[in-house]
């Protein structure tokens, strides 16, 4: 199922974007670095996002997040995968 994301269902968006974000991002950024990208960060970029008028959807697998996805308003540009 996919489903846009709201504050609701933000920490969802945000635990699935903070994992695969620090995954892609392990060999290119310091560990620190990466550590300060945790859950809170993710909601809190997230939620700039949705302020900003980014359209975000998450992907469930079941009750499990497994993805989200985002449009970004001003150039229509798929983003955050």
């Amino acid at each position: 199922m996919i489903i846009k994301v709201f504050e609701k269902n933000i920490l969802d968006a945000a635990a699935v974007y903070m994992d695969s974000w620090k995954e892609s991002h392990k060999n290119i950024c310091s560990a620190e670095f990466i550590e300060k990208h945790d859950l809170e960060y993710m909601q809190n970029f997230l939620l700039e996002k949705l302020s900003s008028a980014y359209q975000i959807y998450i992907k469930y697998c079941g009750d499990v997040p497994v993805g989200i996805i985002a449009i970004n308003p001003d150039d229509e540009e798929i983003c955050l995968m």
